[in-house]
């Protein structure tokens, strides 16, 4: 919620209608063709094109996504199910505006800036390609973003080596089932410096070494099938043996 501590921190977000709008826009075309970055990016934003395939106030008929909410009950009533269950509160809605605002504050070339804190607003100034060593990609400001939106919060990363799936059947119907591996990345996070010292501490040499390291490695275990964050953070190319990206096991069938 906008009085969690994360926002204050990292976003100052004085007039909420500014915000709704700027997310809305992300889509939907307005009539002059501007907006729809989810339309035409699809694949940088496969969770909220999703919501806006099973859920109709997202939706609104535009041919652009799925329409199958609107001529089947039984998937919408399913789909509104789904997010309800997804949220913590059980409101569906609750759950879309939070994860459509945070893809919008955390991502970059739109007026996201516009809702920065103060001391994001500084990091932001800074050219940030030219001070941090160039690896196979450029450390651009998004990244940072993003690692500090989760030290402040409680990060997760699945590690997709240690991940197992199986599948049986019960009865005469074909069951899956995943155990997902997850990782708090505290080697990451635990010593990262914070929001107000994280310019000082990335001009460290040995440490921003450490860290960019750190975040090529964190990549690489999502980059295949979740590219929305830490999207550019290669220090050594995927190319390269004993760094390639990982992926899921083969599913076993175990009966």
């Amino acid at each position: 919620t906008s009085s969690h501590s994360l926002y204050k921190n990292m976003f100052k977000i004085s007039n909420y209608n500014d915000l709704t709008k700027s997310v809305n826009d992300l889509f939907h075309f307005d009539s002059n063709g501007n907006g729809g970055d989810i339309i035409v990016d699809s694949g940088l934003f496969p969770i909220l094109w999703t919501i806006a395939s099973i859920d109709k106030k997202y939706n609104n008929k535009d041919k652009n996504y799925y329409q199958d909410i609107y001529c089947d009950d039984d998937f919408n009533d399913y789909a509104q199910s789904f997010l309800s269950q997804m949220s913590a509160n059980g409101n569906a809605h609750d759950l879309i505006k939070n994860i459509s605002n945070m893809h919008f504050l955390l991502n970059e070339g739109r007026t996201e800036n516009n809702f920065y804190s103060d001391s994001l607003r500084n990091l932001n100034k800074i050219n940030w390609y030219q001070k941090v060593y160039p690896f196979c990609d450029l450390f651009l400001f998004h990244q940072i973003k993003e690692v500090l939106f989760r030290q402040l919060s409680v990060p997760y990363h699945v590690n997709m080596e240690k991940t197992l799936r199986w599948k049986y059947k019960a009865k005469d119907t074909n069951m899956y089932m995943d155990m997902l591996v997850l990782d708090e990345c505290r080697y990451l996070y635990d010593w990262m410096p914070s929001l107000d010292m994280f310019y000082s501490g990335m001009m460290d040499i040995e440490r921003q070494f450490s860290f960019r390291f750190i975040l090529d490695a964190v990549a690489k275990h999502r980059m295949v099938y979740n590219n929305e964050f830490f999207y550019g953070t290669a220090s050594v190319s995927k190319f390269e043996t004993d760094y390639v990206e990982k992926v899921l096991s083969v599913r076993k069938n175990i009966i």
